[in-house]
């Protein structure tokens, strides 16, 4: 080839190598970028539309058009932090007021910010209908949100003026009319009207699938959510409201699956964090959802179902101070929700404060006269508190509202046996008893109140009742052996827990009696056994692994055995404070005052505000005669049980060993104001 006949092989290639950098140029320039992430919202993949985003804003950090789409992005995945970021910087950068505001204030209120929201842009003019229909939406929602609903209609009217087929403003008025009491049919008005324009909309088809679950037509709710799914596969909001509704409905492979596709698509999304941590805590893993909250709290510390899910998992635990400080800042910003209130209401029962209790339901059953629910709980309340007149006055209200609820019969007809009242307190546990042939909730009440009055024969009577309704359980043939022990016959004892071991190879309660008669008896091994069998298929069971460590300490094994099975018992149960309890008590029979003082130390770190823990900690300070620090030990135990006067009996030996007699006397009269025939 010469070089005349070469001439025009080279200019090819250079022209073809110069069309080739021109391409990749333009493919570098921040509007190819924001081209590339337009075409991938157009397909609602925000994580694509992201990438290409930061891409132009790293070429030019103050392109306005990229850091309002950014915004937009972010906020459709959830991070309505990452959202405000941008959007600010998008109105440094001049973005259009009728783009950005509108924005801004979505994920203002995505973040609950609902005050800055209203006085930073409740006075912001904005000039094109569609961007002012979508603020008053807004404005609308944080007013709402902030106890002013006649403030919110106004604003939620003016949306629909400028922009009648707004979903987001019909749906805020259906939830201001189902606020309002005005009916179902009413609501469902606004409701369709979205849903007519906006079919596939996720907002509307979940408050649909409201309004069908209310209303008893579950399928139909089901379809509704599926639609939304569905339609919007790469939701989040639709995905994590099917997750709630498989998880109400006790469907947990259904949500289990929903879950894997939120982790899928977006694993730090809070919604997906958090429907990670309630499966969790249905599922009794209390330690990993314990975990997932504290990743919300992190991002949010004010996040409303955050802190409401911490608490009830502190409550589970028994981490009854972190527990009730979590509710509170809950009931703070939702005053009026029942469950937070029913949640403090169980927390101030079970730490001994049964006014506390009453007070807590007292706005709730106001709000809510006829949920039976809260009346049971007060019902609880009052008969702690020593009302048993209020008590018995609640569960029949109760009982009146929900007439099929047995459990709640059976506890009235406890309660007038409480109130001195056995005549008619037999009578209803007897119905009740003989209404259903399968329920025996009321023959369990029974049998208790036979057993606590020493009735042998007819608590014996009642567990032929409960056999013949459940004959294949294990628990009836371990009642009758307690019967049979009340009256020292070990032989028909030995035989009626056999039996419900045949049924029950695990049954702990029937093999810990067994063991009790085997020590009864003298043979060691035998007792040894009882527990070895069931370990052998569940080696982490922690309560036998319990009844085995009590087992050896009384047939005399060595202190490092017991130990050792303790401490697999607190492997398997790190959350319980039982075998925690355990090890203390172990430390204190071998008398290492100091051991059984770091051990509970340990314990209480492991489940912080345990009270049960707190109270161990102060008694072996005591025994070790840090007297100082039991004394703060239990005044920390005071605020977890500030209705409990033998927590001060505790103070009083604490302030005693200090000579604070004057302190220790103040704290034995504060007991006995509490309980007066201490």
């Amino acid at each position: 080839m010469t070089g005349l006949q070469s001439r025009p092989l080279r200019l090819a290639i250079v022209a073809a190598f110069a069309v080739a950098v021109a391409a990749g140029c333009a493919r570098n320039d921040p509007a190819s970028y924001i081209a590339s992430a337009n075409a991938y919202l157009a397909k609602s993949d925000y994580k694509a539309a992201i990438i290409e985003l930061k891409n132009a804003l790293q070429k030019a950090p103050d392109n306005a058009e990229a850091r309002l789409l950014l915004a937009k992005s972010l906020l459709a995945t959830g991070d309505a932090v990452g959202a405000e970021t941008e959007v600010r910087k998008a109105i440094d950068a001049h973005a259009p007021g009728d783009q950005a505001y509108p924005v801004l204030a979505q994920a203002l209120g995505a973040q609950g910010k609902y005050k800055e929201l209203t006085s930073e842009l409740g006075d912001r003019k904005l000039d094109a209908p569609g961007p002012r229909s979508e603020m008053n939406v807004a404005l609308a929602t944080a007013t709402l949100a902030q106890g002013n609903a006649k403030r919110a209609k106004e604003l939620a009217d003016a949306a629909l003026a400028d922009q009648p087929a707004n979903v987001r403003a019909l749906l805020l008025e259906a939830q201001l009319a189902a606020q309002s009491g005005i009916g179902v049919p009413a609501v469902r008005e606004f409701v369709d009207k979205a849903l007519k324009s906006s079919p596939d909309d996720v907002g509307a088809l979940l408050m649909k699938a409201e309004l069908d679950t209310a209303e008893g037509k579950g399928a139909d709710a089901q379809a509704a959510l599926q639609h939304a799914v569905d339609s919007n596969p790469k939701s989040i909001v639709a995905r994590s409201a099917s997750f709630s509704y498989a998880l109400q409905g006790g469907k947990l492979d259904a949500a289990k699956a929903q879950l894997a596709k939120m982790k899928e698509l977006a694993p730090g999304d809070l919604r997906t964090v958090y429907s990670d941590a309630l499966l969790s805590a249905v599922q009794g893993d209390n330690a990993h959802a314990r975990e997932q909250v504290q990743r919300i709290l992190a991002a949010q510390p004010d996040n409303l179902p955050g802190l409401f899910l911490s608490g009830m998992i502190d409550y589970q635990l028994g981490s009854y101070a972190s527990a009730e400080d979590s509710l509170r800042r809950v009931m703070a910003k939702a005053p009026a929700d029942p469950s937070v209130r029913r949640l403090l209401a169980l927390l101030y029962l079970r730490t001994g404060r049964p006014q506390q209790a009453v007070d807590a339901l007292a706005p709730a059953l106001q709000r809510y006269p006829d949920n039976p629910v809260l009346l049971r709980i007060a019902g609880e309340a009052y008969l702690a508190s020593g009302d048993t007149a209020l008590a018995e006055r609640a569960y029949e209200q109760a009982n009146a509202l929900d007439k099929n609820n047995v459990g709640s019969e059976v506890r009235l007809a406890q309660v007038r046996l409480a109130a001195g009242d056995s005549a008619r307190g037999f009578s209803d546990l007897e119905s009740l008893a003989a209404k259903d042939s399968s329920a025996s909730q009321a023959d369990m009440a029974l049998f208790s109140a036979h057993m606590q009055r020493r009735e042998y024969d007819k608590a014996l009577a009642d567990t032929d009742v409960l056999e013949k309704k459940q004959p294949k359980a294990a628990f009836v043939q371990s009642l009758r052996g307690l019967v049979y022990l009340a009256k020292r016959d070990l032989k028909d004892a030995q035989a009626s827990f056999e039996k419900a071991l045949a049924l029950q190879p695990d049954f702990l309660p029937a093999a810990r009696n067994l063991a009790i008669i085997d020590l009864q008896r003298g043979d060691v091994q035998a007792a040894r056994d009882r527990y070895d069998k069931i370990l052998a298929k569940d080696p982490k069971n922690g309560p036998v692994l319990l009844a085995l460590a009590e087992l050896q300490g009384v047939s005399g094994a060595s202190p490092d055995d017991i130990r050792k099975t303790i401490e697999k018992a607190i492997a398997a149960s790190p959350a319980s404070p039982a075998p925690r309890l355990a090890l203390i008590a172990f430390e204190e029979r071998q008398r290492d005052v100091k051991g059984a003082v770091a051990t509970a130390q340990a314990a209480l770190a492991a489940i912080p505000g345990n009270p049960q823990l707190t109270e161990a900690v102060g008694a072996t300070q005591l025994v070790a005669g840090q007297y100082n620090e039991a004394g703060e030990s239990f005044k920390k135990l005071i605020l977890l049980q500030p209705q409990n006067p033998l927590t001060y009996l505790r103070l009083a030996q604490a302030q005693a060993a200090l000579k604070d007699y004057a302190g220790a006397i103040d704290s034995e009269r504060t007991a006995l104001a509490l309980k007066p025939d201490l």
